[in-house]
């Protein structure tokens, strides 16, 4: 199930969580974002992937 949310929003909440935000897009030609959270320790705490649209106003974590 997906949680629909502003791309925005979601890279906020995310990164005011955690020490770091670290982010890519997965290929040049990809509509998938990775984000992942980082702690103090550099240690990748969660992977989440972002599914943006063709007009980038809404994501999707899934």
């Amino acid at each position: 199930m997906a949680i629909q949310d502003t791309w925005r929003d979601s890279y906020m909440k995310c990164s005011m969580l955690f020490g770091e935000v670290k982010s890519q897009w997965l290929s040049d030609s990809s509509s998938e974002y990775r984000l992942d959270l980082v702690d103090n320790n550099q240690q990748v705490v969660s992977s989440k992937i972002l599914k943006v649209p063709d007009d980038l106003r809404i994501g999707h974590i899934v």
